[in-house]
């Protein structure tokens, strides 16, 4: 199992429990749990709070302090980022949606080229998925 950071789940578990086979299996089925109960629930979640906190609590009983760090921040936390994202998320959906940022560089015959790139589209796609999470 891969952590959303990319480890190797069974390799940390493995260095934690040390050779203890009852650890080791039990911290895999509290992260496992975790893994299927709590990160792909949204933070909006009534629920997930509770979970996460009650899972991340398994994860202690087993050892797991150093396991915690594999897997994402704890719920409170990102919240608390994704509120401060607010104000970033009232800019960007601020931004026309029809908006257009042309550039005109020069080229190899020194003809001025147009690129236009769909900035209000591209903001207000940013202000939704950040406002998801929040």
């Amino acid at each position: 199992m891969k952590t959303p950071l990319g480890y190797d789940m069974h390799e940390a578990v493995a260095k934690i429990a040390q050779g203890d086979a009852a650890t080791a299996n039990g911290l895999m089925w509290a992260l496992s749990r975790w893994f299927d109960e709590v990160s792909q629930r949204p933070l909006v979640n009534v629920h997930r709070r509770t979970l996460d906190d009650t899972w991340r609590q398994v994860i202690r009983y087993f050892g797991g302090e150093a396991a915690l760090k594999l897997i994402a921040a704890p719920h409170d936390e990102l919240v608390a980022t994704y509120r401060s994202a607010a104000p970033l998320v009232e800019q960007l959906r601020s931004v026309p949606r029809d908006a257009v940022l042309r550039i005109d560089t020069p080229n190899a015959l020194g003809c001025m080229d147009t690129r236009s790139i769909p900035l209000g589209r591209l903001c207000h796609e940013a202000a939704d998925a950040l406002g998801e999470q929040g």
